[in-house]
């Protein structure tokens, strides 16, 4: 930003100047030292980013801007800052627990897909074996019962998986409160 101003100068004499300045903070603190040093502030602008704005001479009378302005951006970022309040080493102990448990009942019912499919297929050959009709029954029977136990074993991960996924919303949801 470009700050421009007229001032006159102890020898009476009309001075123009201009100089670039990264801060609008640091405009303001510069005419307020040009003003403390016993010039006296004619016109000030600022031209950024091609707009000009004419600064009021008469609030420049010494006194630094930035630390009042930096108090105030401080204020105003606190309010309208939200307050976070840290999730406890607990609580964080609590949610990763929950997730890997979550993550666990996931891999066991991949597993018991997997295993339930296999056993189907063997049940199949099991099925059209040629053997003797006892042992034949005999080994459906237990393909029929393993499948059976993985099924009930499948419906039992995917009920505690449930579970855990409706903790874990909870905590999330008492996590999202205490903000």
């Amino acid at each position: 930003m470009l700050l421009t101003f007229t001032a006159i100068d102890k020898q009476a004499q009309l001075r123009d100047f201009s100089c670039w300045l990264t801060s609008l903070e640091g405009a303001f603190d510069a005419l307020s030292a040009i003003s403390l040093a016993g010039n006296q502030l004619i016109k000030a602008e600022i031209i950024d980013n091609e707009q000009h704005t004419v600064l009021p001479v008469e609030a420049f009378n010494g006194e630094i801007f930035s630390e009042s302005i930096q108090q105030l951006e401080n204020q105003w970022r606190q309010i309208l800052t939200p307050l976070i309040k840290p999730v406890s080493k607990a609580d964080q102990w609590l949610i990763k627990l929950t997730r890997q448990r979550i993550r666990s009942i996931q891999i066991g019912i991949e597993q018991s897909c997997r295993m339930i499919d296999q056993l189907e297929i063997v049940l199949q050959g099991t099925k059209a074996l040629i053997c003797s009709e006892l042992q034949r029954v005999r080994l459906i029977t237990r393909y029929e019962l393993m499948i059976r136990s993985k099924r009930n074993y499948l419906a039992t991960l995917r009920d505690q998986q449930n579970l855990v996924l409706n903790r874990l919303a909870q905590l999330d949801e008492i996590y999202a409160n205490r903000l």
